[in-house]
């Protein structure tokens, strides 16, 4: 899994201890019980780390400079005579670790001035506490975070099953995205669906794989349809990605790939379209779009039937031909796709269809599914485009110059990405609720594709 974690911080080397602690009774003393304490207070607390925790924190002994009547520690006193002087001090019977009992003080003179050894003993505490706050501090940080983690994740989960916890987790499962305003006393639960053209293996794809997963676990879809995901022998994007987020896969390579792979002069790693879902996948297919007279790209739509719990959702993404002049072409594509949809089972929501056309809504492809209901029907299906429901008044390319990726190919920005819906059921189920971008900042400064992403928000 694509897992960029933060890294792990290294654990705080060692302080040195005062000048005038001993060299034969270094920080052995105190560093010695302190590292296993804090072996145990960085590992993950059970009820039995627990014990062993309040067990190292308070049988930690002291260490020999803490009597205050030894020469132990005191300045011009040579290692042999410490040792000595220590020795002879101690009693048999008892530990030399043991606490001594206090001496009271003589009449107006502080105890921590009395003898050198008072202000080791004063030293010494402090720098034990220190070092405890310290690993305290760290592990309350670090497993705060972790216990926010996990209330977060809870939230999300009973926001989803309870309308009424939505309001409570937020703006639409804590996502830190702007969201589009709502209609006017909307109580309909929202399923995001979510376009992308990953931009397969070009580019830094490395870095942007990182990118890609960032904005997905902003945007927190329900499903995606993806386009121009990579597969190679050990990995596949779209496999990292559904673990990632907890999701369900339907992925399909493209059964000629070898344009493709001139590109990149890679010929080991596939290239191909994929649903993601955030419910089970009770069925898929796929259909091998035509190509014309050009050679074949083996450009596919996929079909996935979604379980979800309010009804069945027969989803679809696809991408077409992306030359300028293959325009006759992407509408026999667009009408063999007609088909494919008409044949998939039906379900208890409208059909989604999500892909990459590569043509712009006033094209003929697209009036061929956007246009009146006669033209539309003279190819059997009627859908509606999300973004022209919503967002008519904006241009929304996703095709952008603003992309530096796009800007190196010299070609206008246009919107080519879609998310086309059914007709609503009278229930209002298919209906859209809003439309919106992502993907469109450099994420740790790289763009996660040289598309930007459709996420719509659709009535259940």
């Amino acid at each position: 899994m694509v897992t960029m974690a933060p890294p792990t911080p290294t654990s705080r080397q060692n302080q040195p201890l005062p000048a005038t602690t001993p060299p034969q009774r270094s920080a052995a003393g105190v560093l010695g019980p302190l590292q296993s304490l804090e072996a145990v207070f960085r590992a993950r607390f059970s009820p039995s780390m627990r014990v062993e925790a309040r067990k190292a924190l308070f049988q930690l002994p002291l260490p020999p400079w803490h009597d205050n009547g030894s020469s132990l520690g005191r300045a011009g006193a040579s290692p042999s005579q410490a040792t000595r002087n220590y020795s002879t001090r101690v009693s048999p019977s008892r530990s030399p670790y043991a606490p001594r009992p206090s001496k009271s003080p003589r009449a107006g003179q502080r105890a921590t001035a009395s003898r050198p050894g008072g202000m080791m003993r004063l030293f010494g505490g402090m720098y034990t506490r220190a070092r405890l706050g310290i690993f305290l501090r760290e592990f309350i940080h670090g497993h705060v975070r972790q216990l926010a983690a996990v209330l977060r994740r809870l939230l999300v989960t009973l926001a989803d099953r309870t309308s009424l916890l939505s309001g409570i987790a937020g703006s639409r499962y804590c996502s830190s995205e702007p969201t589009m305003p709502s209609e006017a006393n909307m109580t309909f639960r929202t399923i995001r669906v979510v376009t992308w053209n990953l931009w397969w293996r070009f580019g830094p794809w490395e870095k942007r794989a990182y990118a890609i997963s960032a904005v997905l676990r902003r945007v927190q879809p329900d499903v995606c349809g993806l386009q121009e995901v990579w597969a190679d022998r050990e990995r596949s994007l779209a496999a990292l990605l559904a673990a990632e987020l907890g999701m369900h896969l339907a992925w399909t390579p493209s059964p000629f790939p070898d344009n493709w792979q001139k590109k990149v002069g890679d010929f080991n790693t596939a290239v191909g379209n994929a649903i993601i879902s955030r419910w089970p996948i009770l069925e898929h297919d796929m259909e091998l779009l035509p190509a014309g007279a050009a050679p074949s790209d083996g450009r596919t739509a996929v079909f996935a039937l979604l379980d979800m719990p309010s009804g069945r959702v027969p989803f679809f993404t696809t991408h077409l031909n992306s030359a300028r002049d293959h325009s006759s072409i992407r509408c026999e594509q667009v009408r063999a796709l007609a088909r494919f949809v008409a044949q998939r089972p039906s379900g208890e929501f409208p059909f989604v269809i999500t892909g990459d056309f590569n043509a712009e809504p006033d094209s003929d492809e697209m009036r061929l599914l956007l246009g009146p209901w006669p033209r539309s029907s003279s190819i059997g299906l009627r859908v509606f485009d999300a973004w022209d429901s919503i967002v008519s008044s904006v241009d929304g390319p996703t095709w952008d110059r603003s992309n530096p990726f796009v800007a190196e190919t010299g070609e206008p920005s246009a919107r080519i990405d879609y998310v086309l819906v059914g007709p609503p059921l009278p229930s209002g189920a298919g209906r859209v609720q809003s439309a919106r971008l992502a993907g469109t900042q450099a994420v740790r400064g790289v763009f996660p594709s040289d598309h930007a992403a459709v996420v719509v928000d659709l009535c259940s």
